[in-house]
């Protein structure tokens, strides 16, 4: 029916070095997207609940972006993460899935409370919550979406760099220099500028 793309089969290379804690990979099996013979009926709830999740967490992004947030709030976006990657994959969208466990991933180290988020993860995270809102939408609509996954592998990089350069907690400012930008080429390779 062509609502369904499997076109994200790898991550492309990055210029950065990236450990292999973040580098993390989604199993095989997740990443291949099947049709599955499902009621409409039970596609809309999916995508309804999805929309729901999308709005909490766009709520807690904004939170975390005016510095607002407690430990409560970064334990509510988490779990809203990984329920919208696990439907995801039990209902074959495997791309959405896939940016759901990237965005999951890169919140580790908030959420265990051992660093601070950065601009530029906040800012990635939006971008994330801006594909899947798409994404739903498109799929609403039963309308393909490959520039979108296509970009999904790039993305999971940008968030896996900025969890990576997270500011410890424990740290002082004067030790670490911030990153302030990613910036992603036309050539998909990832720099970073900072301040």
């Amino acid at each position: 029916d062509g609502i369904r793309d499997s076109s994200v089969t790898g991550v492309q290379t990055c210029a950065l070095p990236i450990s292999k804690e973040s580098a993390e990979t989604v199993p095989a099996e997740a990443s291949q997207s099947t049709t599955k013979d499902l009621p409409e009926s039970a596609i809309g709830e999916f995508l309804a609940e999805s929309e729901e999740i999308v709005e909490r967490v766009s709520q807690v992004l904004q939170l975390l972006e005016f510095g607002t947030f407690s430990k409560e709030d970064i334990d509510k976006l988490y779990r809203d993460i990984h329920s919208l990657k696990g439907a995801a994959y039990l209902f074959s969208y495997a791309d959405l899935g896939n940016l759901a466990h990237a965005m999951e991933s890169s919140l580790e180290g908030v959420r265990s409370g051992t660093h601070k988020p950065s601009k530029v993860l906040i800012n990635a995270l939006f971008r994330g919550v801006k594909l899947i809102d798409t994404i739903l939408e498109r799929l609403k609509n039963k309308m393909p979406y490959p520039k979108i996954s296509a970009a999904i592998p790039t993305l999971a990089k940008v968030l896996a760099v900025a969890a990576e350069r997270l500011e410890p907690v424990t740290s002082s400012s004067s030790s670490s220099v911030p990153v302030t930008s990613l910036q992603i080429s036309p050539d998909s390779q990832v720099s970073a500028a900072s301040s």
